[in-house]
């Protein structure tokens, strides 16, 4: 087996290797199976038409039973319904998937369109989204980023771990966010780097009517443009403008690298109490950056802010700190930025009342409007249950063909009637358990009706 083999997995379906590992007990190969890559031992993987019989050796192979033919190659409809299964299953919605996967989420849904459309009039919003574990924050701020990529807006997120990622040190929340930033149409973030070269080549307009050009066009325009194609220069940039590299390092690389002396402009303040001032002024030029790149504007989407909140409970210094950013951000929403900020938040038990991230933010920034997760009612869980069985379908057409579709009314019923007591637990029940139990009962119906098939 080699890099390029096409190969045949009995669960994972048709893929092609990428590489081989024959070091350890049980040689691997990671195996792109369009929906997604993974390492797999060599012994479950089948070339041609045959299936391995896993301990038996490459030179044993047997005849696959009926559910395990290959499928040829799989269709694009296929490979992006495995690939929303396989992300709901572990507590995500892809994009592309989340309104038809929403119910119950109307109210909401049309203050987040409100708020993407005020960031395209250069209204700029803020907007929490609270909601305990499985109860559809995360989905929610995943609409957004859906509706936005809809209206022509640039996506960037960051979670904050309230270590490495926190709202304490604002700098540290700059650099997820431009790694991940994508522009629309972009599927993966392809490097702002990149970007800013392109954007430079066309001689597009950089300030909007600035007197001062931003600290991004100050040191873009200090890059040869003969020098804009060499890979190492835009990735020391790029280290450099995500603030990842100092610009002590970032001055020293660069000079080493292109045709003429530069002199970057720091991107960090010097002074810890001036770095929120100045993570607002960069966000807003990425704003207005994203605007000249082609979109409307951008929507930041920051997550974990109870994570945040709980690591710093007991540290006065980076209360304040925060503090600062918060009233920093809500100042900068009265400028006439193409921006929404969106934080992401669960609540605060009895024991952390004082420590409440939902409550403070909301008495700290005057501007920004709350939206809770709604819960929605056993009749919404029920159809959402007939779509994620149609989503499912779609993923394994050759597995689904013969269930029962009696059996999957009645599987859907029980799961909501169970959504719907809360599960035999105190609390709102989540429906994020209910769509993880449902797609766990179609696995096994589906795979049980697979054998079923085979032993007839």
């Amino acid at each position: 087996m080699i890099s390029g083999d096409r190969v045949r997995h009995p669960a994972l379906g048709a893929g092609v290797v990428l590489g081989v590992l024959a070091r350890g007990r049980v040689p691997g190969a990671r195996v792109d199976f369009g929906y997604m890559v993974d390492w797999v031992p060599q012994n479950e993987l089948a070339p041609g038409g045959n299936l391995r019989v896993p301990g038996s050796g490459d030179e044993a192979p047997r005849d696959e039973p009926e559910h395990w033919k290959p499928l040829g190659t799989l269709t694009e409809s296929v490979v992006g319904a495995r690939r929303a299964v396989l992300a709901l299953k572990l507590g995500q919605v892809l994009q592309e998937d989340v309104l038809d996967l929403s119910v119950g989420t109307e109210t909401a849904e049309a203050l987040l369109r409100s708020a993407v459309g005020r960031a395209v009039r250069r209204k700029p919003a803020a907007i929490l989204v609270s909601g305990r574990y499985g109860a559809g924050k995360t989905h929610l701020l995943t609409m957004l980023a859906s509706l936005a990529a809809q209206e022509g807006l640039a996506t960037a997120s960051a979670l904050l771990d309230g270590e490495g990622v926190t709202l304490a040190d604002p700098m540290t929340i700059l650099e997820p966010v431009l790694r991940s930033l994508c522009l629309p149409g972009e599927s993966a973030p392809s490097g702002v780097g990149r970007w800013l070269a392109e954007l430079r080549r066309r001689g597009s307009r950089w300030d909007h009517g600035r007197r001062q050009p931003s600290r991004i066009a100050a040191a873009v325009f200090q890059i040869p443009m003969a020098d804009l194609d060499d890979p190492d220069v835009l990735e020391a940039l790029e280290d450099y403008l995500t603030t990842s590299l100092p610009v002590s390092h970032a001055n020293l690389r660069l000079r080493r690298l292109v045709r003429q002396p530069v002199q970057l402009p720091a991107m960090k303040a010097h002074r810890i109490a001036e770095r929120a001032e100045r993570f607002c002024e960069l966000l807003r030029d990425w704003a207005e950056f994203c605007e000249t790149a082609g979109a409307r504007g951008l929507v930041v989407v920051i997550d974990e802010v109870d994570v945040e909140y709980a690591a710093t409970l007991w540290s006065v210094g980076r209360r304040r700190r925060r503090q600062q950013l918060l009233q920093a951000l809500n100042d900068l929403l009265g400028q006439p930025v193409p921006l929404v900020i969106a934080f992401g938040s669960a609540p605060a038990t009895d024991e952390e009342a004082a420590n409440d991230a939902a409550q403070d933010l909301t008495e700290r920034m005057s501007r920004i409007q709350q939206i809770d997760a709604p819960r929605p009612d056993s009749a919404q869980m029920r159809e959402l249950g007939r779509r994620l069985c149609g989503l499912y379908s779609r993923a394994y057409p050759e597995w689904g063909s013969g269930v029962d579709e009696g059996s999957i009314e009645r599987a859907i019923d029980e799961h909501a009637r169970r959504y719907a007591e809360g599960y035999g637990e105190p609390g709102d029940p989540a429906p994020r358990r209910f769509v993880r139990e449902l797609l766990e009962w179609l696995d096994v119906a589906f795979d049980q009706d697979s054998m079923d098939t085979d032993e007839a």
